[in-house]
């Protein structure tokens, strides 16, 4: 995944089935942060669940753009989180509106064309 700026920011994303929204660290690991990609909004601060299931705050942002694999996403929403183990989850909502499909036993992702 990569966002907007110039040069492009290079990040690795999982995409998450079970996760509804999508989810940036504030930080990113090597260098950067999501302030560097690009943020058109930010919006209201929210609670969500969080992986241990409990609750937490969060801030939602909207990214001027973002590509996977070559296809450009405009205006993703997203909510800040820190997360250990990636910089990005992709959730459903996402994947369902690109039409991806994932095939993790060959570790590919493809684009249906209906």
């Amino acid at each position: 995944m990569k966002g907007s700026r110039d040069p492009p920011i290079k990040l690795r994303a999982l995409f998450d089935t079970g996760a509804e929204d999508n989810y940036i660290v504030p930080n990113f690991f090597k260098e950067g942060s999501v302030e560097d990609l690009g943020i058109i909004e930010y919006g209201e601060e929210r609670e969500i669940i969080s992986p241990d299931g409990s609750p937490m705050e969060s801030r939602s942002i909207k990214l001027k753009s973002m590509e996977i694999e070559g296809v450009i996403v405009n205006e993703p929403e997203f909510l800040l989180l820190n997360m250990p183990g990636c910089e990005v989850l992709v959730g459903a909502k996402t994947m369902q509106k690109l039409k991806m499909v994932l095939n993790p036993s060959i570790h590919e992702i493809s684009f249906s064309q209906n």
